[in-house]
Protein backbone atom coordinates (compact mmCIF):
# COMPACT_ATOMS: atom_id res chain seq x y z
CA UNK A 1 0.00 0.00 0.00
CA UNK A 2 2.79 2.43 0.92
CA UNK A 3 4.71 1.48 -2.20
CA UNK A 4 1.66 2.26 -4.37
CA UNK A 5 1.26 5.62 -2.65
CA UNK A 6 4.93 6.47 -3.30
CA UNK A 7 4.59 5.48 -6.97
CA UNK A 8 1.53 7.70 -7.38
CA UNK A 9 3.23 10.61 -5.63
CA UNK A 10 6.29 10.35 -7.88
CA UNK A 11 4.05 10.11 -10.95
CA UNK A 12 2.16 13.23 -9.88
CA UNK A 13 5.42 15.09 -9.31
CA UNK A 14 6.64 14.07 -12.78
CA UNK A 15 3.40 15.35 -14.31
CA UNK A 16 3.79 18.75 -12.62
CA UNK A 17 7.28 19.05 -14.07
CA UNK A 18 5.93 18.24 -17.53
CA UNK A 19 3.11 20.73 -17.14
CA UNK A 20 5.55 23.47 -16.27
CA UNK A 21 7.29 23.09 -19.61
CA UNK A 22 4.03 23.12 -21.59
CA UNK A 23 3.02 26.63 -20.58
CA UNK A 24 1.50 26.44 -17.14
CA UNK A 25 3.16 29.02 -14.96
CA UNK A 26 3.28 28.44 -11.23
CA UNK A 27 3.03 31.82 -9.51
CA UNK A 28 4.59 32.71 -6.22
CA UNK A 29 2.62 34.06 -3.31
CA UNK A 30 2.03 37.80 -3.44
CA UNK A 31 4.11 39.85 -1.04
CA UNK A 32 2.44 40.67 2.26
CA UNK A 33 0.51 43.93 2.23
CA UNK A 34 1.56 46.39 4.91
CA UNK A 35 -1.37 47.33 7.11
CA UNK A 36 -0.42 51.00 6.72
CA UNK A 37 -1.14 50.62 2.98
CA UNK A 38 -4.42 48.71 3.35
CA UNK A 39 -7.51 50.21 1.73
CA UNK A 40 -11.05 49.34 2.77
CA UNK A 41 -12.88 47.81 -0.18
CA UNK A 42 -16.20 49.19 1.01
CA UNK A 43 -15.44 52.92 1.42
CA UNK A 44 -12.16 53.09 -0.55
CA UNK A 45 -10.30 54.91 2.24
CA UNK A 46 -6.99 53.95 3.85
CA UNK A 47 -7.45 51.96 7.04
CA UNK A 48 -5.79 53.92 9.82
CA UNK A 49 -7.71 52.58 12.83
CA UNK A 50 -10.63 50.31 13.64
CA UNK A 51 -9.39 47.52 11.38
CA UNK A 52 -10.97 44.08 11.26
CA UNK A 53 -10.11 41.12 9.04
CA UNK A 54 -12.37 38.64 7.28
CA UNK A 55 -12.10 35.28 9.04
CA UNK A 56 -12.08 33.42 5.72
CA UNK A 57 -9.96 35.45 3.29
CA UNK A 58 -8.21 37.87 5.70
CA UNK A 59 -9.25 40.99 3.73
CA UNK A 60 -8.93 44.12 5.90
CA UNK A 61 -11.95 46.40 6.42
CA UNK A 62 -12.94 49.28 8.70
CA UNK A 63 -15.08 47.77 11.44
CA UNK A 64 -17.82 50.35 10.76
CA UNK A 65 -17.80 49.48 7.05
CA UNK A 66 -17.97 45.75 7.81
CA UNK A 67 -20.93 46.27 10.12
CA UNK A 68 -22.65 48.48 7.52
CA UNK A 69 -22.10 45.88 4.77
CA UNK A 70 -22.81 42.91 7.04
CA UNK A 71 -20.20 40.66 5.41
CA UNK A 72 -16.85 40.56 3.65
CA UNK A 73 -16.62 42.79 0.59
CA UNK A 74 -14.53 40.32 -1.43
CA UNK A 75 -16.57 38.90 -4.31
CA UNK A 76 -17.67 35.35 -3.56
CA UNK A 77 -16.35 35.24 0.01
CA UNK A 78 -19.65 35.91 1.85
CA UNK A 79 -18.08 35.52 5.31
CA UNK A 80 -20.18 37.22 7.97
CA UNK A 81 -17.71 37.07 10.86
CA UNK A 82 -14.58 39.13 11.30
CA UNK A 83 -11.62 39.02 13.63
CA UNK A 84 -9.71 41.83 15.30
CA UNK A 85 -5.93 42.02 15.12
CA UNK A 86 -4.07 41.20 18.29
CA UNK A 87 -1.10 43.00 19.69
CA UNK A 88 2.20 41.13 19.75
CA UNK A 89 1.96 40.99 23.53
CA UNK A 90 -1.46 39.30 23.38
CA UNK A 91 -0.12 36.81 20.82
CA UNK A 92 2.82 35.93 23.10
CA UNK A 93 0.48 35.47 26.05
CA UNK A 94 -1.73 33.11 24.04
CA UNK A 95 1.31 31.06 23.01
CA UNK A 96 2.46 30.82 26.62
CA UNK A 97 -0.99 29.68 27.73
CA UNK A 98 -1.15 27.10 24.92
CA UNK A 99 2.24 25.66 25.92
CA UNK A 100 1.28 25.39 29.60
CA UNK A 101 -1.89 23.39 28.84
Amino acid sequence: MLLRFAELAIGLYDQTLLAEGVGITFVQDAPQLKLSEAICQICGEKIKEGVVFCRRCRTPHHQDCWEYNGACSTYGCRETQYMRPQSRRAQREQKKMARSV
